[in-house]
């Protein structure tokens, strides 16, 4: 079966399950995700796998985005099993992720005088702002609901876009500096 990027059709889903790959078709108001066989025979959901999220040209981002989709996929599967406790410690897990993945490549971008970097940075701190106030809300009312929404229809197609846009142009530039 041929890969497809993940959210490039909106009517299509894959599901790996025992070494299998389904691709699915949907309607397009059906919620995308993939399901993968865990290491005690039940099912963990994930929003997106990282052979579905873009690569950039510098490795050291690569392998931080691949790192935060795996916390960010685990959070998922808690907010869908409705899990407080995982959820809790998830997202305290995610968001501190986050912040040192945002931290990482704001420190290169200041160093090599990477001539987008307030926007770049304009984006991050966008995006904190948004996850310090999920984290408000969630410690006010610990709605799994909520954090799966914000994963679903926010934090997933801004990633996608950003590691497409703004992070690829980012690693290029600073692919003539690193090796």
């Amino acid at each position: 079966m041929q890969d497809r990027p993940f959210f490039h059709k909106r009517d299509e889903f894959r599901i790996i399950f025992l070494g299998f790959d389904f691709l699915l078709q949907l309607n397009s108001s059906a919620i995308i995700f993939n399901i993968q066989l865990n290491k005690n025979l039940g099912f963990k959901i994930m929003i997106l796998s990282p052979e579905e999220l873009p690569k950039v040209a510098l490795e050291d981002m690569n392998n931080i985005h691949t790192n935060e989709l795996e916390i960010l996929n685990a959070l998922y599967d808690a907010t869908v099993k409705e899990d407080v406790e995982e959820v809790e410690k998830l997202l305290d897990e995610f968001i501190k992720d986050v912040e040192e993945h945002f931290s990482f490549e704001q420190n290169l971008m200041e160093k090599y005088s990477f001539f987008a970097y307030p926007m770049h940075k304009g984006e991050h701190d966008r995006i904190r702002m948004e996850l310090n106030n999920l984290k408000k809300q969630w410690d006010k009312d610990k709605n799994s609901k909520l954090i799966k929404s914000y994963i679903e229809n926010h934090f997933i197609p801004w990633l996608i876009n950003h590691v497409q846009t703004m992070d690829t142009v980012t690693a290029m530039y600073l692919a003539n500096f690193i090796k």
